[in-house]
């Protein structure tokens, strides 16, 4: 197996990719069903992840 990754620069290359992913799903997603309630989940979701993250920081 491969260590821990700590070279900074690849960390954002990584982020960036998960977050290039991220929001091709999210246009595939709403492209296929467009209308107003899967855009509503799918924020919902989105919110959910990053609110987690977020509010165990600020403590």
């Amino acid at each position: 197996m491969l260590g821990d990754t700590c070279n900074p620069k690849l960390l954002y290359i990584k982020g960036g990719l998960m977050l290039l992913v991220g929001l091709m799903a999210s246009d595939i997603l709403v492209t296929l069903h467009g209308d107003w309630m899967t855009v509503v989940l799918l924020v919902t979701a989105v919110c959910g992840v990053f609110a987690g993250p977020i509010a165990l920081f600020s403590m």
